[in-house]
């Protein structure tokens, strides 16, 4: 089922980075389909396109039908005797390049510290300009942001999430609404469409989230205490779509009955989710100082599928599932994302000033588009549209302001100059914001 997924907003992106004159890396969330984008789904397109199976060469460095080039000196020796003809253009995809060595060079005395690896191979290769380089990678040994940062700026970065709403609707059999139900509860994983049933999913997401993504964390940074790290994980499945700072979850870790964790191992172990994709931070933004402001800040998962998974799928709070998904779908179209603080200001009856900070859910912003967005599960009375539309009455420019709710109603006004939108509308229109 995977294969009816077409990615089509991944596929273009990597047919616009043609001719960067600069190394190509797939990177994301581990599992998310990076492999099949650059093996099947642009490959696909480039035949389509008329270029000749010949000139697209493949290696995938984690079958052992390759072993011998992850010694770095024997890649860049083939791989050059696959592009001698400068008349022809090249299409090199390194899938799983963190299985090449990293050796010392045999043209240095070896008293030299000098070493040769991916890198290197990389680099040497994209100067031809009859080539272009694909790479894709992530395991215990390298993470997938790591492969990218290797190049500094030498790279151009195609980041590849879960299943957009309207990828994973593409691709299902069920009805829109109960597609939608499904994804908000199971998540984007390409291959859950290979598991049949609620439980075999369920499964599937558990495995993934301990036997790989912590797994490969507790490996790649050599943590002795993986408890801890779970623990942590599980607050902030249990918090998302809340502001968070060190402290805040110090006291979570007590809660869950662990004890004696630093703030600075915190911090840490939140670097690691980020680097490994798991987790997205959200800051915050004045709106009126028109600035990044710091702590504390939002955490959201990737995937709504491990999110779950790490509460047990147990019954959640749906407004904050809602939350996570409106978070997620606005990184997949592109926007820079933040949590918005509006400072106000208002007298007492005795004259006396008060300062309040409102929260904005997102400020999604696109070149020179901006969208305030406030999410909420359900306006089911006039107090509570009054509420979520008098945060955004306040900010003082002509933006758009949405008020997404769970319910299908569509897109209309909401009154001075507010929109409501349901969110599967949003979902599963990729122009609704547009």
């Amino acid at each position: 089922m995977e294969s009816t997924v077409q990615r089509e907003k991944y596929v273009e992106q990597c047919l616009s980075a043609l001719g960067d004159g600069r190394v190509k890396v797939i990177t994301g969330l581990k599992r998310s389909g990076k492999s099949f984008l650059l093996n099947h789904l642009f490959r696909d397109r480039l035949r389509a396109k008329g270029i000749q199976e010949r000139d697209i060469i493949s290696l995938q460095l984690d079958d052992d039908e390759f072993a011998f080039y992850r010694n770095p000196i024997e890649l860049g020796k083939f791989l050059r005797t696959r592009i001698q003809d400068d008349s022809r253009h090249y299409f090199i995809f390194l899938d799983e390049i963190q299985n090449v060595a990293t050796i010392h060079n045999p043209a240095l005395p070896k008293e030299t510290s000098r070493n040769i690896g991916f890198v290197d191979v990389c680099l040497s290769l994209i100067k031809r300009s009859n080539v272009d380089l694909f790479v894709t990678g992530s395991n215990s040994m390298l993470l997938s942001k790591e492969i990218a940062t290797s190049f500094r700026d030498r790279h151009t970065d195609i980041r590849v999430y879960p299943l957009s709403f309207s990828e994973y609707k593409s691709a299902s059999s069920l009805p829109e609404e109960q597609a939608f139900e499904e994804y908000l509860y199971h998540g984007g994983m390409p291959f859950l469409f290979q598991k049949k049933t609620a439980q075999e999913k369920e499964e599937y997401l558990k495995d993934l989230l301990s036997l790989t993504y912590l797994k490969d964390i507790v490996e790649h940074h050599g943590i002795r205490n993986s408890k801890q790290l779970d623990e942590l994980l599980s607050v902030l499945a249990d918090n998302i779509g809340y502001l968070t700072d060190g402290n805040s979850l110090a006291s979570g870790y007590r809660k869950n009955g662990s004890l004696g964790i630093s703030r600075p191992t915190i911090d840490d172990y939140l670097s690691y989710f980020e680097d490994a994709f798991l987790v997205e931070k959200a800051k915050r933004w004045d709106i009126k100082g028109n600035r990044e402001i710091g702590a504390p800040v939002k955490y959201y998962f990737s995937d709504l599928g491990l999110r779950n998974a790490k509460m047990g799928f147990l019954p959640s709070d749906k407004g904050a599932i809602l939350e996570n998904a409106l978070y997620n779908e606005l990184l997949f179209r592109g926007y820079q994302v933040s949590v918005g603080n509006l400072e106000t200001f208002s007298k007492d009856k005795a004259g006396k000033i008060i300062r309040k900070n409102l929260e904005v859910d997102f400020i999604a912003v696109k070149g020179t588009k901006t969208i305030y967005l406030q999410s909420a599960y359900q306006i089911d009375n006039p107090l509570t549209l009054e509420r979520e539309r008098s945060v955004l009455e306040k900010i003082d420019d002509s933006f758009r302001k949405i008020i997404v709710v769970n319910e299908r109603i569509g897109l209309r006004p909401a009154g001075k100059g507010i929109e409501l939108m349901d969110v599967l509308y949003l979902l599963a229109n990729p122009h609704s914001l547009d």
